[in-house]
């Protein structure tokens, strides 16, 4: 059934002389899209469509903007061309800040490797000259075991025993302790200057709740030393 006889059946069955029919030409022109909005859709959304719905939204914009279809095929081949440049250019961004995350990453993972091999370097050295202190706090031992055994296993090497270790295995376990002896002593400065920062917080709450108390109650003098007015009568 069409519009026209939707409409015709409506005005019959409405037959009341003081009914106004519904107007139905608003309807129909909310229905119809905007050039502005069909010329959008076919500049995004044209080469994943089917063939005869591309032909249909050229023919509509051959009605709206009134082109022929030489100009119109013209125009749509620059709108291509340009939606295509648009799309390369994208895909070139991409890749080049992929590229560049990529060698960003890279260069930390070479400075975290070259920061660390010399940490590792200078802490043998140290090892070597310096008798480490005997580890007498249980917490310590285990420490210094876990950090002798990934030593170990990055050397593949066998675990040396305390009880009677050969000189490789008393070197590494050297390492090992002053090694778990720094990790205990940077744990307890990063716990101090944690609890040094939530006690100044502590005491920039306390200070900010002092200071809406004391404006509260600066308000509320305010408000109870207002003039009386002049109740004489005259």
């Amino acid at each position: 059934m069409c519009d026209d006889d939707i409409r015709k059946k409506i005005e019959k069955e409405c037959a009341c002389a003081d009914y106004q029919p519904p107007c139905l030409s608003l309807f129909d022109r909310l229905a119809i899209p905007k050039g502005e909005r069909v010329l959008g859709v076919y500049k995004c959304h044209a080469y994943h469509m089917s063939k005869p719905r591309v032909e249909l939204i050229k023919s509509r914009l051959q009605e709206l903007y009134s082109m022929t279809p030489e100009e119109t095929e013209r125009y749509f081949q620059e709108a291509l061309e340009k939606a295509r440049k648009l799309a390369l250019r994208r895909k070139l961004r991409r890749k080049l800040r992929a590229e560049f995350l990529r060698r960003r990453r890279k260069a930390q993972e070479d400075c975290a490797y070259k920061f660390a091999y010399k940490l590792l370097v200078k802490s043998m050295r140290f090892a070597a000259r310096n008798p480490v202190p005997p580890l007498v706090c249980v917490r310590l031992r285990n420490l210094s075991d876990i950090v002798l055994e990934q030593f170990c296993d990055l050397r593949n090497i066998n675990h040396p025993e305390r009880e009677d270790p050969d000189k490789t295995g008393l070197f590494m376990m050297t390492i090992a302790d002053w090694f778990a002896i720094a990790i205990e002593i940077i744990y307890y400065a990063v716990q101090y200057k944690k609890n040094k920062e939530l006690e100044e917080l502590e005491r920039q709450e306390e200070r900010d709740q002092m200071k809406d108390k004391s404006e509260s109650t600066d308000e509320l003098v305010i408000q109870t030393t207002e003039p009386i007015p002049d109740l004489d009568c005259k």
